[in-house]
C-alpha cells in the first residue's frame, strides 16, 4: 500500500473520508478481529473439504462391514429372497436397502467437527441395521428430512432476539 504524507496510509485517509476515526489501537483490534474471522472461515472451508471427501470414503467402507451382513442375513426369508422389516414385503436381491435404524447423521443436525459419533453411528451392531423395501426407505427418509429441518427451524427461531 502506498503512504500518505498526511495521514500514514491510502486505507486511513478513505477511513478519514468515510467519517471513521483511526488510531493505533482501535486498528489494531480490528485487525484482529479480521484475521480471527479469516481463520475461522479457513476453519470451515477446512471442515466442509474433509465431510466431503471422507464422507463417501466411510459409507464404501461400511458396505463391507460385517453387522451389516449380519443384518442382511436376518432378513433372508429363502435364497434371493428378502422380507421387509417395516411393512413385510417380500424382496429380491437389489430390491432392498441396508438401513440405519437410528440416522447416521442425528435428527438434531451435525455439524461436521466431531467425527466419533457419525463413525459409531455408520458402523453400527446388526441390530441397529434394518432391511426395508425402497417405499419404506422413501417415508423414512422424508421424515427424517422434515425433522431435520424442523429442528434447524426451531434453533434458528430460538437464536432471534
Amino acid at each position: 500500500m502506498s503512504k500518505n504524507k498526511s495521514t500514514g496510509s491510502t486505507f486511513d485517509s478513505f477511513l478519514k473520508e468515510e467519517g471513521i476515526e483511526v488510531t493505533g489501537t482501535n486498528r489494531s483490534i480490528d485487525q484482529s478481529k479480521d484475521v480471527k474471522n479469516a481463520s475461522d472461515e479457513t476453519d470451515d472451508l477446512f471442515h466442509k473439504e474433509l465431510k466431503k471427501f471422507l464422507i463417501p470414503k466411510l459409507r464404501s467402507a461400511s458396505y463391507r462391514w460385517p453387522a451389516r451382513s449380519e443384518a442382511i442375513k436376518r432378513a433372508r426369508k429363502s435364497r434371493g429372497l428378502y422380507g421387509c422389516e417395516m411393512c413385510g414385503c417380500d424382496m429380491k436381491n437389489k430390491e432392498f436397502i441396508c438401513d440405519h435404524i437410528e440416522p447416521v447423521v442425528p435428527l438434531t443436525g451435525w455439524d461436521g467437527k466431531d467425527w466419533t459419533q457419525y463413525v459409531t453411528r455408520m458402523f453400527c451392531k446388526s441390530e441397529n441395521f434394518q432391511i426395508i423395501c425402497k417405499s419404506c426407505s422413501t417415508i423414512k427418509t422424508d421424515t427424517e428430512i422434515q425433522l431435520r429441518k424442523m429442528h434447524r427451524q426451531r434453533k434458528k427461531d430460538e437464536q432471534k432476539p
